[in-house]
């Protein structure tokens, strides 16, 4: 265990990625002596009651709050963090899920992989008023294979935000670590997401519609779709080979295959593998003449 003693620490984390991290550190022998977290509304996987009660299986004080006070010389790791800090002291670092100065801001790893990067990674920072933008302390890459679930990527990121962690806190011995400036001119952003980002555009290609339907599934909302005027949500998706339709119709159910339908997409075909309606029953495809459509009309 490490000697908290010399160095006790604080942990502000939230849903999936600081369960896990929470975890993983307590597995290589290391706690914080307390945790802050909230809960989430959106949270598919109930990640808050989990870490709630694996803070109380293993006697850490959890506080529930999304405005936290620190003291000036506490050392404060924020895992998934959602909300502005005020007045951060030097001791504050944060963790972002990405490999910095890329992919700055919201939903990063979301962003990553709709858009097939080969690789994440998380950063640890110290904190400055730009987002995301201050000195880099540490960073751990990981490689991204496909298909791959959101969920899995999570905690592939919370393993290395716990290693990084047990890293920092050796070097802090020596002093905060002061981190090295980030290169402006490689800088890259994710905009945040909201409901209306969950919808399927069918003139994607099939490649790109299928890790969307990954990268927003558990924790996340999921992706959803118009079917035959009907919300569903698509929770497990398959790129297939294209054909060449003399006249393309995105949305267009091609065939049935095993009662999966076949979706005709921008570039490429899109076969359903599992739909649910909003309210957790099986979508049940029997019809070939049947079309998906965009985004509902609210938005």
């Amino acid at each position: 265990m490490f000697d908290l003693e010399k160095q006790p620490f604080t942990c502000a984390g939230v849903g999936l990625k600081a369960n896990e991290y929470l975890r993983d550190l307590n597995a290589l022998g290391v706690r914080p002596t307390r945790m802050v977290s909230y809960r989430q509304a959106t949270d598919q996987l109930s990640s808050f009651d989990s870490l709630a009660a694996f803070c109380a299986e293993i006697s850490i004080p959890l506080e529930e709050t999304r405005r936290p006070s620190f003291a000036p010389d506490e050392l404060v790791f924020m895992v998934g963090w959602q909300y502005l800090v005020r007045d951060a002291s030097q001791n504050v670092i944060v963790f972002h899920d990405s490999l910095l100065p890329k992919y700055r801001g919201f939903a990063p790893t979301v962003t990553a992989m709709i858009n097939g990067e080969s690789r994440i990674g998380v950063t640890a920072l110290k904190p400055v008023n730009e987002v995301d933008a201050g000195p880099i302390i540490g960073q751990i890459e990981t490689e991204l294979h496909y298909p791959m679930l959101i969920a899995e990527a999570l905690r592939k990121q919370a393993q290395s935000m716990s290693k990084l962690t047990i890293e920092i806190l050796g070097a802090i011995v020596n002093g905060m670590p002061a981190g090295a400036p980030q290169n402006e001119a490689e800088a890259t952003y994710s905009l945040w997401r909201d409901g209306g980002d969950y919808w399927i555009d069918w003139s994607q290609s099939a490649a790109r519609i299928a890790r969307i339907v990954d990268a927003v599934g558990p924790p996340y909302e999921g992706a959803r779709s118009l079917y035959n005027g009907e919300e569903i949500i698509i929770r497990a998706a398959q790129a297939l080979p294209d054909l060449v339709f003399e006249i393309r119709q995105p949305g267009k159910v091609w065939k049935l295959e095993d009662g999966a339908p076949v979706v005709v997409c921008e570039q490429g075909l899109l076969k359903i593998i599992h739909a649910e309606t909003p309210a957790g029953q099986n979508v049940a495809f029997d019809r070939l003449r049947s079309r998906f459509a965009g985004k509902s009309p609210e938005y």
